[in-house]
């Protein structure tokens, strides 16, 4: 969206949270919980044609490569599971990886989403391979992973990539980034705990996982606009059994191409 896109759907919406606040709370709701599908890379559409696609109960689409120990890999939001594809160099010799398309996203049925959708989808793809030697989520798929893992997850590793600590912030920094307010702001915080059905506290992962009995790698960049590394951060003092890894430079995205970030990851699962 550019300047004058974020201009009138700030005045849109500031405007609506006065005049029809219950109209601007359920407009956000729907611009929060249904992700847009965006086109694959070139170098994704390779990935996909040595990939096995399956189909889980729910319509819920996987992507498949290699064998052996299962690892799970968990996209982020608006993303898709051949973007995962970033780990076959690096773990398709020694594993099988399955990508997970979560609901509303991918090859997978649905139009809205949410954690609470990614966290069944996890269990779901469980149910269907069996225990997963570790789970490697990046973003919304990285806290995800983390809370399906505190959720008792079979699961011997964890990774979380630029992945959120509290969901509520991320509620919170939506509703300002399109200037709700008011009683309209008010509205649609409550509306989207009742839709997650899962309660803010729990989504408030930094603080719970103290009680992780499992090993948890978080890699976060200081330069990360999406997910702030101020919150990531907290991890650091939080974490039972793991490490906290920062990186510079590499922001929300590219830390998925970073060759380093990669075989961090490798060398933790291995």
């Amino acid at each position: 969206m550019n300047k004058l896109g974020f201009t009138l759907l700030h005045f849109y919406m500031r405007t609506l949270s006065v005049v029809a606040p219950q109209k601007a709370a359920k407009k956000a709701l729907d611009m929060f919980f249904m992700p847009k599908k965006h086109p694959s890379k070139t170098w994704e559409t390779d990935a996909l044609k040595s990939a096995k696609s399956i189909t889980l109960e729910g319509g819920i689409n996987c992507l498949v490569w290699g064998e052996g120990k299962p690892i799970l890999l968990m996209h982020g939001w608006e993303g898709r599971a051949s973007q995962m594809a970033v780990f076959l160099p690096y773990l398709s010799s020694q594993y099988q990886l399955i990508a997970l398309n979560a609901p509303a996203h991918g090859l997978s049925d649905g139009i809205r989403s949410h954690p609470h959708k990614f966290v069944k989808a996890i269990f779901a793809a469980q149910q269907h391979f069996g225990d997963f030697h570790a789970i490697v989520g990046h973003s919304m798929g990285g806290g995800t992973a983390v809370y399906a893992t505190l959720a008792n997850l079979n699961v011997n590793k964890v990774i979380s990539i630029a992945g959120p600590s509290d969901f509520e912030n991320l509620v919170r920094a939506f509703a300002l980034f399109i200037d709700l307010r008011g009683n309209a702001l008010n509205m649609f915080l409550q509306k989207a705990e009742e839709e997650v059905e899962l309660p803010f506290s729990t989504l408030n992962l930094a603080s719970r996982v103290a009680n992780l009995d499992k090993p948890l790698l978080v890699i976060h960049d200081e330069d990360d606009l999406e997910v702030p590394f101020t919150g990531a951060s907290r991890y650091k003092h939080t974490i039972a059994h793991g490490e906290f890894y920062a990186t510079k430079g590499l922001g929300h995205r590219k830390i998925m191409q970073s060759p380093e970030v990669l075989q961090k990851v490798a060398d933790f699962i291995g």
